[in-house]
């Protein structure tokens, strides 16, 4: 049996505007996939017993500097996740155990943060000493940058009555890898996403031969930049440091490794994935 002409043109518009909302959720997904690149300029390798710690240098967003601990623990988190994804086993230690050891009385802002200030600190064997004491032979230092758009606001009118926000993102981060045991930079990673993020809220009107009706609707897509790079990031690094390398030398790979050791500039090519 037929339905009512009223109830399949109600139908008919109900699909009409449907259609274009679902079309809506489907291209709102903008985001474009993290990449990475890493520079290597000596072997590295990792063992169970030996563990990782995450500092903050520097963190840029929207042209402003955002530092402090707070920031450091949230990105430590985020890259750390990364990493565990590699390596579900792997060992950290949290950058306020890191800095009440190494560091004693100094907090986030007075205690060395860049590469160039931690290989110094690391000069001094007694400090080498102290690190490696907390089980930690490698030291990720974090740059980050993230960016913004200014809003683009939309209205609609006529049988569409909304109000949508369009933006932009963009993140990106480096993590220089610190030999503790060395007392070199092993090399750095990079990771960068971008993405367009957009949310829209109002109701469709429609009318048919006999019922007229409203439709509300919404959506929110974010690209979620600082995430996903930090996280990407965050695997890229493990598989560096997972490089396998460096290895006891053995009859067969000893030369190999004492060659990559003493050419690095042969090996610091970087490499993108």
């Amino acid at each position: 049996m037929k339905k009512p002409l009223g109830s399949r043109m109600l139908s008919i518009g109900i699909w009409r505007i449907m259609v274009p909302v679902a079309l809506v959720f489907m291209c709102s997904c903008a985001t474009e996939k993290p990449y990475t690149l890493n520079y290597r300029n000596y072997p590295t390798g990792i063992s169970a017993d030996e563990g990782v710690v995450i500092l903050l240098n520097t963190f840029h967003s929207n042209d402003k500097f955002v530092e402090s601990e707070g920031e450091e623990k949230s990105l430590a988190n985020c890259v750390s996740d990364g990493m565990m994804k590699v390596d579900p086993k792997l060992r950290s230690v949290s950058a306020k155990d890191f800095r009440r050891t190494v560091f004693p009385g100094k907090g986030f802002l007075d205690s060395p943060r860049s590469p160039e200030d931690l290989l110094s600190f690391l000069s001094d064997p007694s400090a080498q000493s102290r690190v490696m004491g907390l089980g930690v032979r490698y030291v990720i230092v974090l740059t980050a940058t993230t960016s913004e758009s200014k809003e683009n606001r939309k209205f609609g009118g006529q049988n569409v009555f909304s109000v949508s926000r369009e933006w932009s993102e963009s993140a990106g981060g480096d993590a220089d890898v610190l030999d503790v045991q060395y007392r070199r930079e092993s090399g750095k990673v990079h990771a960068g996403c971008s993405g367009k993020g957009e949310w829209a809220a109002g109701c469709f009107g429609c009318a048919t031969l006999y019922l007229p009706c409203v439709i509300p609707f919404g959506f929110y897509h974010s690209p979620s930049c600082e995430t996903k790079a930090c996280s990407a990031l965050g695997e890229d690094v493990m598989k560096f440091l997972m490089d396998s390398h460096d290895v006891v030398p053995t009859t067969e790979s000893g030369e190999d490794l004492l060659r990559r050791t003493q050419e690095p500039e042969r090996y610091d090519k970087g490499s993108q994935n």
